[in-house]
C-alpha cells in the first residue's frame, strides 16, 4: 500500500526537476538572446558614430575654408576702403578688392549621416550626454550656419548684384570686378556703404558663426572619438 505513493512522490520530484530544468533553459535562451540584441545594437550604434565622425570631419574642413576665405575677404574689403578713402588712383590689382566686395561662395553642410540616425531612432546612442550634443549640433548649430552662408547668398545676389551689373565688368565672385567709371565708383556713397555692409555682415556674422560651428565640430569629432575607443 506504501509503495504507489513513493511512486508518486519520485514522479513528482522528476516532474518539477523537468520543469526547473526548461524554466532554465529559457532564461539561458533569454539571456543569450538579450546579449545578442544589446551586441547587434552596440554594432549599429558605432556604426553611425563613424558615419557622423567622418561627415563631421568633412564638414570641419569646409567651414575652416569658409573662415580663411571670409578672412581674406574682409582685409581684401578693407585695403579696398582704405584706398578709396586715400583717393588713390586706378590701377588692374584693384578689381581683385572690388571682387572681394561681390563675393559669394555658396556651399551646404551634409546632414545626412544624422538623418539617417534619426529615422533609426536617436535612443540607439546610449551615451545620453553624447546623444544631446550630437542632436545640438544638427538641430541647432548646422542650420544657425547654414542661414549664415543663405543670408550671404542673399545679400550678394539681391543687394549687391544690381549695382555691380550697373557699374562693373568681368564680374568673378569672390575673385575680381572691373569698375566702368572707377572716378565715379570711388566717390559713390552708395557704393561705399554697401562696401561696409559688406565688411560689418563679414566681421559680425559671417565670421563669428563660422568659428562657433568649428569650435562645437572640433568638440563633438572628439567626444566620438573617445566613445568610439572604448
Amino acid at each position: 500500500m506504501r509503495r504507489p505513493k513513493i511512486l508518486n512522490a519520485i514522479n513528482w520530484r522528476h516532474a518539477i526537476g523537468e520543469l526547473l530544468l526548461i524554466v532554465v533553459g529559457i532564461l539561458i535562451a533569454l539571456q543569450a538572446s538579450d546579449w545578442q540584441n544589446r551586441r547587434v545594437d552596440r554594432q549599429t550604434e558605432i556604426a553611425y558614430l563613424e558615419e557622423i565622425s567622418t561627415s563631421l570631419s568633412t564638414d570641419i574642413d569646409v567651414v575652416t575654408a569658409g573662415i580663411d576665405r571670409y578672412r581674406q575677404l574682409e582685409m581684401r574689403i578693407i585695403e579696398l576702403l582704405s584706398r578709396l578713402d586715400s583717393e588713390l588712383p586706378y590701377e588692374n590689382s584693384v578689381d581683385t578688392f572690388f571682387g572681394a566686395v561681390y563675393g559669394v561662395n555658396a556651399f551646404s553642410l551634409n546632414a545626412a549621416a544624422y538623418e539617417s540616425l534619426k529615422s533609426h531612432g536617436l535612443t540607439l546612442i546610449s551615451d545620453r550626454t553624447l546623444r544631446s550634443e550630437i542632436a545640438m549640433m544638427y538641430e541647432l548649430t548646422y542650420p544657425n550656419t547654414q542661414r549664415a552662408i543663405h543670408y550671404e547668398e542673399s545679400t550678394v545676389l539681391d543687394i549687391l548684384r544690381p549695382y555691380f551689373l550697373l557699374h562693373f565688368t568681368d564680374l568673378t565672385f569672390d575673385k575680381s570686378a572691373t569698375p566702368i567709371d572707377y572716378d565715379f565708383v570711388a566717390n559713390d556713397t552708395k557704393f561705399l556703404n554697401l562696401a561696409n555692409y559688406r565688411l560689418q555682415l563679414i566681421r559680425q556674422n559671417q565670421i563669428p558663426t563660422f568659428e562657433r560651428a568649428a569650435a562645437k565640430m572640433e568638440k563633438l569629432i572628439q567626444a566620438l572619438e573617445l566613445e568610439l575607443s572604448e
